[in-house]
């Protein structure tokens, strides 16, 4: 590629599969849509200083795609970017980005770990659903739009506290009050995850396609699970439910779910409620509690859990008595 170049035009390089280095040109400053589409022989990327605007799809399925070094000039990173690039490892977002497009990562297998900059004020939806070896997400202090608070893996929107984007190791914070749409999309290595008290909604597609998810917390605030919230959790074995209402559902919210395998366990009292209900009644209802466990003192209960009185009524620490505790109850002396 020459000098002189200032803009990568759409479908310049669409297809050409033995393509595996290209160098840009210091002048460019755009890429645009589907420049580099399945380019899967290219290895590496350097985006150069100069470069402001990454197209959408501009690096489709190039899935051979290892490395990418992005400039300090860009500031838009569009939807679908790196669509597939499933042997990309790692990614550095500059300190100039302010705009990630929807699915602009979406099935980066290999991506271990990402950080938003302060820079960034929009993420679309899904930005990076489908990077199911996502350990680690962190947004940079000094963001005014997206936070990580209490080191939770996780992007939240400041302003209304929703949980944009989840990973395998999300501890949702109990200041969060929604679950995002696309927030754990394709999150395979996600297995169990509680939803605290705080948490009025879910979102759509919000848990859809995490295939090995197996058990799922619901706290006592929920109020609606958004369309194909769950969709595809195939390997879901539990539900804890402390809503005394039974929250909102649509008839897609577990789609491909086999809810009569599900167990169900709800409040006691509310056990009529939930088996009466068209889509909840689906599920193997069992009250809250299946046994009595004698755990002595209180200092051995793990005060980070989440406890229930019988009445389904969240406790601020554990009470002398019968206690709820990850779905069982428990004797505190």
């Amino acid at each position: 590629m020459g000098n002189g170049v200032t803009n990568i035009e759409s479908f310049s390089f669409m297809g050409c599969s033995s393509l595996t280095s290209i160098i840009i040109p210091e002048g460019v400053t755009s890429i645009h849509d589907w420049t580099f589409i399945g380019c899967s022989s290219l290895t590496s990327i350097t985006i150069p200083n100069g470069v402001t605007y990454i197209g959408n799809s501009s690096f489709y399925n190039c899935s051979g795609l290892t490395s990418v070094i992005i400039g300090y000039s860009v500031k838009y990173i569009g939807d679908a970017a790196f669509w597939n690039c499933h042997s990309l490892k790692s990614i550095i977002i500059p300190n100039s980005v302010t705009h990630i497009g929807e699915s602009a990562f979406i099935r980066c297998t290999d991506l271990t770990s990402v950080t938003i900059p302060e820079s960034v004020t929009k993420i679309g939806e899904g930005a990076f659903s489908g990077c199911s070896n996502l350990k680690s997400i962190a947004v940079e202090e000094g963001n005014e739009v997206y936070d990580s608070r209490d080191k939770c893996n996780a992007i939240i929107e400041t302003a209304t506290n929703t949980l944009h984007t989840g990973c395998m190791n999300t501890i949702i914070p109990e200041s969060v009050t929604d679950i995002g749409n696309a927030a754990f999309l394709y999150c395979d290595s996600l297995k169990s995850i509680t939803i605290p008290d705080g948490v009025t909604s879910i979102g759509e597609y919000a848990f859809s396609r995490c295939r090995n998810l197996k058990s799922v917390t619901i706290g006592s605030g929920m109020t609606s699970l958004g369309e194909y919230a769950f969709r595809g959790c195939g390997s879901l074995e539990e539900i804890h439910c402390y809503a005394v209402d039974p929250p909102d559902v649509s008839e897609n919210t577990f789609e491909e779910v086999e809810a009569s395998e599900v167990k169900l366990f709800v409040p006691s009292r509310s056990n009529r409620k939930y088996k009466e209900h068209p889509i909840w009644g689906l599920f193997h209802i069992l009250d809250v509690g299946t046994g009595i466990d004698e755990i002595g003192q209180q200092t051995t209960v793990n005060r980070q859990r989440t406890i229930y009185n019988l009445a389904g009524q969240r406790l601020s620490k554990p009470q002398k008595g019968l206690n709820i505790r990850n779905g069982k109850i428990v004797l505190i002396k």
